[in-house]
């Protein structure tokens, strides 16, 4: 996980919060309620590996980082096969 990313996260907070009524203007939908993500890769994951209780590591990193959420690599895949099966059923019901 490199810093420079998560750095980024802050100067784009700090960009909106700065020039939001201008973003506002050339994007209409922007939100200034934002929600932060970082998604974590199979080899990053793997660092972190050797910690006993996975789910309280994240959350140390979301502190630490002040992020919303992090999400592995395969908890997002997880989540879109999930959301595709339930498209696809609602799809289904109407044909």
């Amino acid at each position: 996980m490199t810093r420079e990313k998560l750095v980024r996260i802050g100067e784009w907070a700090d960009y909106i919060g700065k020039y939001y009524q201008e973003l506002k203007e050339k994007f209409p939908g922007i939100d200034a309620n934002y929600h932060t993500a970082l998604i974590i890769s199979r080899d990053t994951e793997a660092l972190f590996a050797g910690h006993k209780n996975r789910k309280e590591y994240i959350g140390v990193l979301k502190r630490q980082f002040n992020v919303e959420e992090i999400w592995t690599y395969d908890d997002l895949l997880e989540r879109a096969q999930f959301r595709y099966q339930q498209l696809s059923a609602l799809a289904g019901e109407y044909y």
